[in-house]
Order: C-alpha cells, then structure tokens, then sequence
C-alpha cells in the first residue's frame, strides 16, 4: 500500500462534493492499489497501511472519531464487540443476593445495638416505641449512615475503599466514644455520687441532660 501518496489522497477529496460519493471513489482507488500490491493482500495489511495514512495525514486526534465511522459502517455488528465463543458461567443473582443479604444483616446487627443502647438508658422512653424486632426505623437510618454516608459512592468507584472504610469507622468510632462517655457517667453515679452534676460533653450531639439520677 506504500504506493498510496497523501497527496494523492488530498486531490481525490476535493474530486467530489458529495461524502458518499468520496468514499466510494476513494474505496474503487484503494482496491486498485491492493490490485497493484498483492491481490491477495490480507486484512493485516490493510489495517496497517490505513493506519500510516491516518497517522501521517490525519493526526492521532482523529483517531477514534475515525474509528467510530469506521465500526457505524462495518458489516455485521460492532467491530468492538466481536465475542469468542466460550463457555463462561454466571451467578450474578446469587451473588447480588448474598451480597444484599449480607449488608442487611450487618445493618440490622448495628442497628439492634443501637436499639439495645437506647432502651437500655431510657426503658421507659423505648419500651413502647413502635419496633419491629426491637428496631425502630431511626436506628436503622442511623445504621445506614455510619456505612452509607454522603460520599460513599464516588469512594467505591475511584477505588478508595480504605478511604471509604476510614470515614465509617471514625464514624463508629465517635458513637462508640459517647457511649464511653456515658458509661463513665453511669459507673460514678453507681458507685454512690448520686448528685453527680458533671456534664458529660458528646462531641456533636451536645451535652447530656441526665445528670447521673
């Protein structure tokens, strides 16, 4: 195909004001060419010798416009997604399905300790709250958040998966350092201060107003 010129290709483009008409001139030269070359010039070739014209004429930024039109007009589908014939077993839906029932289990646990947490603290605040499995649907928001916070999705998909884990646990860790907190109250006003007027400070959730009674 060397003996395919640039220019020779530049003066059949302003040969035609029709684009169909072009490519069908161009095509008809191209043949002649390979005639001329090898008439049994395989497709190896030609793709290479299209690409040295692409290359040297046109510039690698046409080149995925170019094979755009190229794989719209190939026959016999989309020359990107030419399959092998194989074999190759799925169980996307067990695996969704495991999955789902993993998280939801996981949540529900969080989400049980958090109930537990509460009516522990305030039985007869929680001990008549609407429950289902001694869960009310707030614990469960609250489950949620500690795993699926604002950011969760772009964390999964730009890969950042101990970023994403690091966010969850400060998270934990937070409620986890109230319910220290709380603890410690407890364990003062047990061990006989039962005017325990110490405040206890809970980070963004403010200050208790249980003053150890």
């Amino acid at each position: 195909m060397k003996n395919i010129k640039a220019k020779s290709f530049g003066d059949f483009i302003n040969e035609s004001e029709s684009i169909n008409d072009k490519a069908e001139l161009l095509a008809s030269k191209i043949k002649d060419a390979i005639n001329e070359v090898d008439d049994s010039l395989s497709y190896e070739d030609l793709a290479k010798a299209i690409a040295i014209v692409l290359n040297d004429s046109y510039g690698s930024h046409n080149t995925v416009p170019f094979l755009d039109v190229l794989t719209d007009n190939v026959d016999g589908g989309d020359i990107n997604e030419a399959e092998q014939k194989v074999v190759y077993n799925t169980n996307f839906t067990g695996m969704v399905q495991g999955a789902v029932g993993s998280i939801h289990s996981q949540v529900m646990a969080i989400a049980k300790s958090m109930a537990d947490e509460k009516e522990a603290r305030n039985p007869h605040r929680y001990k008549v709250a609407d429950k289902t499995s001694g869960v009310e649907e707030v614990d469960i928001t609250r489950a949620l958040n500690l795993i699926f916070h604002s950011d969760w999705k772009n964390m999964i998909k730009g890969h950042h998966v101990h970023q994403w884990a690091k966010s969850c646990i400060d998270r934990a860790t937070k409620h986890d350092e109230r319910s220290n907190k709380k603890n410690q109250r407890a364990i003062r006003t047990q061990s006989g201060q039962q005017l325990d007027n110490y405040k206890v400070d809970l980070g963004t959730q403010g200050h208790s107003r249980d003053l150890g009674h």
